[in-house]
């Protein structure tokens, strides 16, 4: 199973990815339901992309989220608890921007 990425959505719209749009077309691949709220969530998408984009949802197999996708994390990765932005993001207290975008999101 190929499981597309929103960036990888977001640019096979583009005119110039054309290879993308046909890999698209002759692999079918899946998406995940956060894509879908990812691309459509843009708050600068023209009324042309998101009915684009809602085209192509509707059309995609979208796999929801679950518990078990969300919790079932590898044991081999490093196993921490709940972030503690005191502890892992001090400098998004400093007002880093993007360190805190990154934390939040």
């Amino acid at each position: 199973m190929t499981l597309l990425d929103s960036n990888i959505i977001i640019y096979a719209a583009q005119p110039e990815h054309s290879r993308l749009r046909q890999f698209i077309r002759e692999n079918a691949p899946c998406v995940s339901a956060v894509s879908s709220v990812e691309v459509l969530g843009y708050s600068r998408l023209s009324g042309d992309e998101r009915r684009h984009f809602e085209a192509f949802f509707v059309a995609a197999t979208i796999l929801p989220i679950s518990d078990a996708a969300t919790w079932n994390v590898p044991s081999s990765l490093p196993q921490k608890g709940p972030c503690d932005l005191e502890r892992d993001g001090a400098s998004a207290r400093r007002g880093d921007g993007a360190t805190r975008q990154t934390l939040l999101s």
